[in-house]
This record gives C-alpha cells, structure tokens and sequence, in this order.
C-alpha cells in the first residue's frame, strides 16, 4: 500500500545545494500529489507547524539558535535524514575545530545521504520505502568498486593522483575520477574500510578530505 508523505526540510549552516537538489526530486511527487510540503526552505514556508512524516536536514549546526532549531524539528519528524557533507561530517566548517556540530551530535538520525551534493535518486529511494512503509537500505559499497563497475580508469595508478576511493562511500556515479580528479571524500568513510593503507602510500592523503579530523578519528580506522 503506497501512502502520502508530509515532507520537511531544515536549512542550517550550508549552501542550500543538497536542498535545491531534494527539492527537484520531490517535484514529480508533489504534481501527483503523493508529496504533501510542510516547512521547508527553498520551497515553501520555512516555519514548523505540526508533525511531518519525513525530514530532511542540510547543514551543520553552527549556532546555540540552530541547534534549538534542530531539537524542534527533530520532535516534529517521524523519520529524521541528515544530508550531504556538512550535516554528516562537518563539511568545510568544521576545518575550524568547535565551530559546528554535526546532525548526529545533537539529534538522533534514522538515516543518512552522503554526498557534495547529494544525488536525486537517493531521495527518490528514500521516498519510494517510506511510501510503502519499508526502510531504505543502507549503503555499504566503496568508491573504487563503482569506479570498476563503470569501467573508470584509477586515477591512481594511470596519474598518480592521491584519490579517497578504497576509503569512500558510493553512491555519487564515480563524479571526481570520471573528469580525471581524485576522490576528496564527500560522501565520508565507508563501513569497515581503513584509511591507514591509503596514509602509508601518502601521509598527506587525508588533507585533501572535505571531512572533518574528528569524523575521520570515528568513521575510519
């Protein structure tokens, strides 16, 4: 059984780019009317009001008023997704320790969508389960395996560029090593990888993360 959605979006410190993107892959199910908005930047108005079925939450969070902001939208959503580099891992903000929290340091996530930005179809998923009321699996797969199955050359060992791929989650259709340019890290470490390998071959590999020091002490060993 396929039922509507009340769907939320909250901006905090960020770009807008992940929620100009979730806005154009709500659009074809707000025309059918399987979309219903509630508060939500870029789209509609910004002021909560009532319960929401699903939220999505872009940015990290910088300021005490922002994380009161987050606190409420959280207690208003049924089923919470922080997206994109900043609210996941801190994004450029966090190049300044204690500048901003991520998401999760200030709120329970129910799921999560890397990427700089994020990609419409992994919206699209999100949608499609909560629809049918089943959950959206979560990714596990590595860069470097999407890179294979695309049939793009390793930027690594054709140039010699340092790349995150071995270390990175999937999911953004190899982007960076498809124009020639190593992996930087958007979507964040993947599940049960080690940077170390990557840090013998160059120390310096990690200065290139768009991921903050303090994730990457969590999510990578």
């Amino acid at each position: 059984m396929v039922r509507r959605l009340k769907v939320a979006g909250l901006k905090l410190a960020s770009c807008s780019g992940c929620l100009a993107t979730i806005a154009d892959a709500l659009l074809p199910y707000i025309l059918k009317g399987d979309v219903e908005l509630g508060c939500f930047a870029l789209l509609a108005d910004p002021e909560m009001d009532g319960v929401y079925d699903v939220g999505f939450v872009e940015g990290s969070v910088a300021t005490e008023e922002q994380e009161r902001e987050l606190r409420e939208f959280r207690r208003r959503v049924k089923f919470l997704v922080a997206v994109g580099a900043c609210a996941l891992f801190g994004g450029p903000q966090s190049i300044n320790p204690g500048i901003a929290k991520l998401v999760e340091d200030v709120v329970e996530v129910d799921y999560r969508i890397p990427g700089c930005p994020i990609e419409e179809w992994q919206v699209r998923e999100v949608i499609n389960h909560l629809m049918r009321g089943t959950r959206p699996p979560k990714e596990t797969e590595t860069l470097c395996t999407e890179c294979r199955r695309m049939n793009v050359p390793c930027v690594a060992i054709t140039k010699g560029l340092t790349c995150l791929g071995p270390a990175v989650m999937a999911g953004c259709s190899a982007l960076c090593p498809s124009f020639g340019r190593g992996c930087y890290g958007c979507r964040g470490p993947s599940p049960g990888t080690s940077i170390k390998p990557l840090l013998e071959l160059d120390p310096n590999a990690l200065n290139m993360a768009i991921v903050s020091q303090e994730k990457v002490r969590r999510g990578w060993r």
